[in-house]
């Protein structure tokens, strides 16, 4: 839990240092939001231990590395991000997405009992 905490934490300040990047700036904010919304939903699945909740959580959670790589992808052959400063940011950004919901990810599946573990 405390490595979910730091890497929130981190990911939130790499977060506003891409949003001054014109570049960036939309990815940081679709970054946040969906931050937001999977820790305020994985707080709520630890609440109300929800087995549907958990089980869409780990959906939610599922196969973002191939997800990011994608995006990273896009944004880096794009005409949006052409300095190396700027693709060093994207880096970050999609790293620290990518860190936050693997540990959400993990998270959820010590939560799972051992026959409801999927992947």
């Amino acid at each position: 839990m405390d490595q979910l905490a730091d890497a929130a934490a981190s990911g939130m300040e790499i977060i506003r240092k891409a949003r001054r990047y014109s570049s960036l700036a939309g990815l940081a904010d679709a970054c946040l939001e969906a931050i937001d919304f999977l820790l305020n939903y994985a707080a709520d699945t630890e609440k109300t231990n929800n087995p549907e909740q958990l089980r869409t959580l780990h959906e939610l959670s599922s196969g973002n590395s191939a997800t990011m790589e994608q995006l990273r992808k896009t944004y880096m052959y794009s005409d949006k991000v052409v300095s190396s400063h700027d693709k060093g940011r994207l880096l970050d950004l999609t790293v620290a997405m990518e860190k936050i919901i693997w540990l959400i990810h993990r998270l959820i599946r010590l939560r799972q009992p051992e026959n409801e573990q999927t992947g």
